[in-house]
C-alpha cells in the first residue's frame, strides 16, 4: 500500500516555429496535484484505489475503511507501508481485518 502524487508543474516555453521567427508561448504557472492511495494483492493482482486531493491521516482512514469493506468476509489484509507521518500517527482507524507493517527507516 502506498500513495503517489501526480500532477503538472509548469511547461517549457520552447515551441516549433519557422526559422528566424521568435514566437511567444504562454507558460503554465499554476500547479495541480492529485493523490492516489492504492493497495494490491501481489499473488492475484486484485487492487483497490482511492483518488484524493489531500494526503493525511483522515484521507488514509477513508481508504482503510474502503479497503476493509472490499475484502471478503474471512480475508485479512497486511499492508506493508513506508513510515510517512500519516502511516504512523496515533489517529489511524485500523479496521479489524487490516494489519499494518511499517518498513524500517
Amino acid at each position: 500500500m502506498d500513495e503517489a502524487r501526480f500532477g503538472q508543474q509548469g511547461t517549457p516555453t520552447r515551441m516549433w516555429a519557422s526559422r528566424g521567427s521568435r514566437p511567444t508561448a504562454v507558460k503554465q504557472t499554476r500547479y495541480e496535484w492529485v493523490y492516489l492511495y492504492a493497495a494490491i494483492e501481489p499473488a492475484t493482482g486484485v487492487s483497490a484505489a482511492l483518488q484524493a486531493s489531500l494526503v493525511h491521516t483522515g484521507t488514509m482512514n477513508v481508504f482503510l475503511k474502503m479497503l476493509s469493506e472490499e475484502l471478503a468476509q474471512n480475508d485479512h489484509a497486511v499492508l506493508i507501508m513506508d513510515q510517512a507521518r500519516w502511516h504512523k500517527s496515533r489517529a489511524p482507524e485500523l479496521p479489524e481485518n487490516i494489519t499494518t507493517l511499517l518498513l524500517p527507516p
